[in-house]
């Protein structure tokens, strides 16, 4: 009798490859014996993949939820290939069939969804010999209001000049080490913004799973953060007098590291703390420069500023008819006053 063992030795490096794509959904000590595979690779038939999602918070609207299906293999070389992927609709019970999945020997299958901004993933099945039929959950990771799992990695700001203003966009990157969403409601998250920033706007795909309220100089945010690294991008404007301005930023989180970048050449910055770094190069873009911050704590204060910012051109006229006024006014008090010391 022929000893499988070495023939699954491939598949278990493949699982443990896959297994932090599903390691939230349970605790490493609940995760189950995969079932054998056999066979030398080739496509055997079709199949289904059904399931269900489950774990999601009470009220969570499964509307529009969208499941998709991969397939992976490894060679005998060990190169991890995906060899095919397919989706279905969330049904409104939670429930999901997705139909003529390629049956292939040594290969694991995954899945992803997305229900109402939640992400929810299943753990690594296969199809077993014989079998055309295999239950795949999604499992949508468990919730959590502390926030004692977040690390707040990095809070970056991206100055863009613009005649007479300058765009700020901050992008806060957070990680979560828990295998549980942090709920962020009744403490949220916090993020300063100027006095007088104008058209600010939540970028990016997760924004609108990021709930904004803005109370004088705060921005709060509510959102949830799954296990692992989240990034929340918002952009504002500033209005700028005379090509400078300084940022006075309160911290409501502790950051390991605040980076500001600014086109190249094109502004002055100076901050307290702050040391330049290599510029970027962005692909087929321009260069920016960049400067690095560390260690900061909640409650410390960020200073910096630019100038060299280009100054509208009407500002520019206000500020010479100004200038030419204020002068016009001078000279006229002055030989005003020469001629009734010469009289």
């Amino acid at each position: 009798m022929a000893n499988p063992r070495p023939a699954l030795i491939p598949l278990l490096a493949l699982l443990l490859f896959l297994f932090p794509y599903a390691v939230y959904a349970q605790t490493p000590s609940a995760v189950p014996a995969h079932p054998p595979v056999q066979g030398g690779g080739q496509i055997t038939g079709q199949g289904v993949i059904e399931g269900q999602v489950q774990n999601l918070p009470p009220g969570t609207s499964l509307q529009g939820g969208q499941v998709t299906a991969r397939q992976f293999s490894m060679d005998a070389q060990g190169q991890l290939a995906l060899d095919w992927s397919g989706g279905a609709t969330i049904g409104p019970d939670g429930r999901y069939r997705i139909t003529a999945v390629p049956i292939k020997a040594k290969t694991v299958y995954l899945l992803e969804g997305d229900v109402a901004g939640i992400e929810v993933k299943s753990r690594p099945s296969a199809f077993g010999p014989g079998q055309t039929s295999i239950t795949m959950n999604l499992e949508a990771p468990s919730q959590t209001t502390s926030m004692e799992s977040l690390q707040f990695i990095e809070l970056l700001n991206a100055a863009d000049p613009s005649g007479g203003a300058v765009w700020i966009t901050e992008v806060m990157h957070l990680m979560n080490l828990g295998q549980s969403t942090v709920t962020v409601e009744d403490n949220p998250l916090v993020l300063h913004i100027p006095e007088g920033a104008g058209d600010v706007q939540l970028l990016g795909e997760g924004a609108g799973n990021v709930r904004q309220q803005r109370e004088g100089d705060k921005l709060l945010l509510r959102t949830s953060v799954p296990p692992g690294r989240t990034s929340i991008a918002l952009r504002y404007r500033l209005p700028v007098w005379l090509g400078r301005f300084s940022m006075s930023k309160p911290l409501a989180h502790p950051f390991r590291t605040i980076s500001v970048i600014a086109p190249q050449d094109q502004l002055s910055f100076s901050g307290a703390g702050f040391t330049a770094r290599d510029p970027i190069k962005m692909t087929d873009g321009p260069s920016y420069a960049a400067w690095i911050a560390k260690d900061f704590e909640a409650g410390d204060t960020v200073h910096y500023t630019f100038s060299g910012i280009p100054i509208k051109q009407e500002a520019y006229l206000l500020s010479l008819a100004v200038f030419v006024v204020l002068m016009t006014g001078v000279l006229v008090v002055f030989f005003r006053r020469r001629m009734g010391q010469a009289g």
